[in-house]
């Protein structure tokens, strides 16, 4: 009898012992991947850039952008933590409950966790982020992706490519562009392309995000998207990045990605 309980035992006992080792091991190297394309980036500082366009910086390692209108402000993307957004809104004299409207670029926690920051907000979303949402698709690869996947806390609606929102007059044009996350957007306003991480920029040049295993779940396809899809957008005089900063020298940063058409 006893021996059954052994074997029984150690039947369960391994392959959840195996399990765990994957887990914590594919944790770790993402956890370091994550630590290593942190360092390489560089947010601007908590500031006005023009007359009703704002920076945040929302952690050290990122920015969200606010667009201000008659009727409130409205917000690409947001910060993680609560006290640090209220903090960086109050230097420009702002508080949460003034955003009423939040564009997500893709649902990576530095990006769409903060959404509840900010409750009289409409929150948009592409709709082909969902499947990162509702666990449908790991944002990291099996089996960890059993335990942790995109999660929005808060209600949203989604977006379709290429709909136009009109916010108080601001008019905000949803651009798909996959790769980073299946669902990653940016979003044109005017003349300004918010990229979000569809692509990197580095020396005033278009890079893609991020080289690091599990950053980008799809570096081909992003690639493409960054080729195809974004340096075929007419009119953009400005890009405005997430991580590392922006520039308005729009056909030197895509200067290499067109000639590879």
């Amino acid at each position: 009898m006893a021996s059954r309980r052994r074997t029984i035992l150690m039947a369960i006992g391994i392959p959840l012992f195996v399990l765990l080792t994957v887990l914590s091991v594919i944790g770790l190297i993402y956890y370091r991947q994550l630590t290593q394309t942190r360092k390489l980036m560089r947010p601007m500082v908590t500031q006005q850039l023009e007359k009703n366009l704002y920076v945040c910086r929302a952690a050290w390692f990122n920015n969200f952008f606010l667009f201000k209108t008659d009727c409130g402000l409205v917000a690409f993307d947001t910060g993680l933590y609560p006290e640090v957004t209220r903090r960086e809104l109050a230097k420009l004299g702002f508080r949460p409950e003034d955003v009423k409207a939040v564009f997500l670029t893709h649902s990576d926690q530095e990006h769409a966790g903060g959404a509840i920051n900010f409750p009289n907000a409409k929150i948009y979303i592409g709709k082909d982020e969902v499947q990162m949402i509702d666990g449908t698709t790991g944002r990291v690869p099996w089996p960890l992706s059993i335990v942790y996947y995109n999660e929005l806390k808060v209600p949203y609606e989604t977006l379709e490519d290429g709909q136009v929102v009109d916010v108080c007059g601001l008019k905000v044009k949803t651009v798909f562009c996959p790769g980073h996350t299946p669902g990653t957007v940016v979003y044109i306003v005017g003349d300004k392309l918010i990229a979000g991480d569809s692509m990197g920029l580095k020396d005033g040049r278009i890079v893609g995000f991020n080289e690091y295993l599990f950053v980008n779940m799809d570096v081909e396809r992003m690639n493409r998207s960054i080729r195809d899809i974004l340096a075929k957008l007419p009119g953009i005089t400005q890009i405005l990045t997430m991580h590392f900063g922006m520039t308005s020298d729009v056909d030197k940063a895509f200067e290499n990605w067109r000639r590879k058409r």
